[in-house]
């Protein structure tokens, strides 16, 4: 499968000034400052939902907008972490990938 490359944007938030990271293509924003997860995982859904109708994988790149250096580190742990989940599950999402075609045939 392809790799697309996309960006993920570490920059404070508009509303709190929160340190978020967001990606525009996927609609998503995960808060960096908050403990809650219910943001990743609505950020993996929204991967897998990508991978599964544009048949195709993602691969993040941070962009950096800000100074606050902890913060850019935790934000590179997660991507790298992020990418190395999809490049793990790149034979499962073939395979859910070639039984979507067989379904549709």
């Amino acid at each position: 499968m392809e790799f697309k490359k996309q960006k993920m944007q570490l920059e404070e938030s508009e509303e709190d000034r929160k340190l978020i990271l967001k990606n525009v293509e996927l609609d998503c924003i995960i808060n960096l400052e908050d403990s809650e997860t219910s943001d990743l995982k609505i950020f993996f859904d929204k991967i897998f939902e990508y991978v599964i109708d544009k048949e195709e994988l993602l691969e993040f790149e941070l962009e950096v907008s800000t100074d606050k250096v902890l913060f850019k580190n935790v934000a590179e742990d997660l991507i790298k972490q992020i990418n190395a989940e999809i490049r793990d599950s790149e034979q499962t999402f073939s395979d859910i990938l070639q039984f979507k075609t067989s379904i549709q045939n």
